[in-house]
């Protein structure tokens, strides 16, 4: 509880205030908490987003003449800026948020359908954009929803390996990526 949830919830009502939980896109985010997630630029990008900024970091430092180390603690710095973006905001939310509800949610769904920020360089790549546009919009909604956007999110599919599926036999099919990923299936 936060100080003076309880005088709301009084004042409001208790079935007002779960209506409202259940509807947080009616609950505004007070100024202070926009304010404090407005500089946190990255937990908002979609993964076109992400990867348009990730090749301007890379075409940057090739511009600039940058040998390899240099560039890959550029990349590894942009990785290290979406994953603490992506701590802070979701920090902020659990705090602040009058959207408690909704919070609560999405910390149980993200840590059912999980990623692991270590897997990869591109699982931390797409670790903001899979709470925000996976996990957040669903937290309250259909199930079958939450898991579609989950399954095609290429933070899971990159975390699970599913992005190297290949047909049986296609021409594509060659060393590890010789069919079908299960991964996600034994998730499920």
């Amino acid at each position: 509880a936060t100080p003076g949830q309880i005088q709301q919830i009084q004042q409001m009502g208790i079935d007002a205030y779960i209506k409202a939980q259940l509807q947080p896109q009616t609950i505004s985010y007070p100024v202070d908490l926009n304010e404090r997630l407005k500089p946190l630029n990255t937990i908002v990008w979609q993964p076109g987003d992400v990867i348009q900024a990730d090749k301007q970091v890379k075409e940057e430092m090739k511009r600039l003449g940058s040998d390899p180390k240099t560039r890959a603690k550029s990349q590894q710095n942009f990785y290290r800026k979406i994953a603490q973006q992506a701590r802070r905001g979701r920090l902020l939310r659990a705090f602040a948020s009058p959207r408690q509800l909704e919070e609560v949610m999405v910390d149980f769904w993200y840590n059912h359908f999980n990623v692991f920020l270590g897997k990869s360089a591109l699982t931390r790549q797409f670790f903001s954009s899979y709470e925000q546009h996976a996990i957040r919009p669903y937290a309250l909604g259909k199930f079958r929803q939450l898991l579609g956007a989950t399954a095609k999110h290429p933070a899971m599919l990159v975390y699970l390996d599913n992005w190297r599926n290949t047909a049986p036999g296609s021409p594509g099919a060659k060393g590890q990526f010789q069919g079908l990923n299960e991964n996600y299936a034994r998730e499920l």
